[in-house]
């Protein structure tokens, strides 16, 4: 199965993001708002034992509550090569629950990768350019939630777009 693990932000989050999608130009393909979350790692194709080493990896991790912000939009990789149109997530809390995720990960054979926290919210489909819209959202706060689990997520690539399944899902441990 196609995996990832993930943290799902607020409805008001959402609701806003969607709200901002409907302003996009039509070189862009927004993502289907049910879908906006924020990838904590991609896993790739794993099976089944795989699944159930992670699944006890992910179930191990204590964390308290924590808040995050999503506050305004940028691109990867860059404005003049446009792929992902994302809105920014700052949250300490964030960090510092990959930061206790990822040693387990590498320790079950998944590569280390840079974290950027993010909510990817449309992806190019030829050249766009979107110097009015980043300019416009560069600093507007989107919304606020506080977190209190995390996902192991599955991916099913269709025709109409990904469904994502949980298969895990971690509350927080104090």
């Amino acid at each position: 199965m196609r995996a990832f693990i993930a943290v799902d932000v607020s409805e008001g989050i959402i609701r806003r993001l969607a709200e901002i999608q409907r302003e996009l130009p039509p070189e862009l393909r927004p993502v289907d708002p049910g879908n906006i979350h924020i990838t904590l790692k991609f896993l790739g194709e794993i099976d089944g034992g795989k699944a159930e080493e992670v699944s006890r990896a992910l179930d191990s991790v204590e964390f308290s509550p924590f808040p995050l912000t999503c506050k305004g939009l940028g691109v990867f990789p860059s404005e003049k090569s446009i792929r992902v149109l994302w809105a920014g997530i700052e949250s300490p809390g964030l960090l510092e629950l990959y930061s206790r995720l990822e040693p387990r990960l590498t320790g079950l054979g998944f590569e280390k990768e840079k974290f950027v926290p993010h909510l990817t919210i449309a992806r190019a489909k030829g050249k766009a350019n979107l110097t009015e819209i980043l300019a416009k959202f560069r600093g507007e706060v989107f919304g606020e939630c506080n977190v209190t689990s995390f996902s192991l997520k599955k991916s099913t690539l269709t025709p109409e777009g990904p469904i994502y399944e949980d298969i895990l899902s971690v509350s927080v441990k104090v």
